[in-house]
């Protein structure tokens, strides 16, 4: 959903959902794909996906991780997780269950596609407005250098 339409009902339900009381992190990793050249296509994606779930067992190590279901080919799938689970091996007294699932089925999912819609809107088009309602709820909002 990054870049593309998101209808105005599922705008305000998922940042809803996002903005509820609940113990909601967001950990945020931006990249300039434009000017970043030590990673292109995969490798990239593999790269950012593994430095937040880095983040997020910093401070929570016991933790289950549910990404979106972007590959079918198992091959990247295993790719993704080892890659993942390399960023934090040297953390101690970790588990962490990553599982892949569809997000047309998870809310979870469909807020974090938000979220990403809200910070590429911020980073992409100058236009903070939505990641400034999310900013309470920031704990790292990084770029990759």
């Amino acid at each position: 959903m990054v870049g593309g339409y998101l209808s105005l009902y599922k705008v305000v339900k998922v940042f809803w959902f996002i903005r509820e009381p609940c113990q909601i992190s967001l950990y945020v990793v931006v990249v300039d794909k434009l000017n970043y050249k030590k990673l292109r296509g995969e490798e990239l994606y593999r790269e950012i996906v593994a430095k937040v779930v880095r983040h997020c067992v910093e401070r929570a190590p016991h933790l289950q991780v549910i990404l979106d279901r972007r590959y079918s080919n198992i091959k990247q799938r295993t790719e993704l997780e080892q890659r993942i689970r390399e960023t934090f091996a040297d953390l101690r007294d970790q588990v962490v269950i990553i599982t892949q699932a569809d997000s047309a089925q998870q809310v979870e999912l469909q807020a974090v596609d938000f979220v990403a819609w809200a910070f590429w809107q911020k980073y992409e088009r100058g236009n903070d407005r939505f990641s400034k309602l999310l900013a309470a709820k920031v704990v790292i909002e990084e770029t990759m250098q």
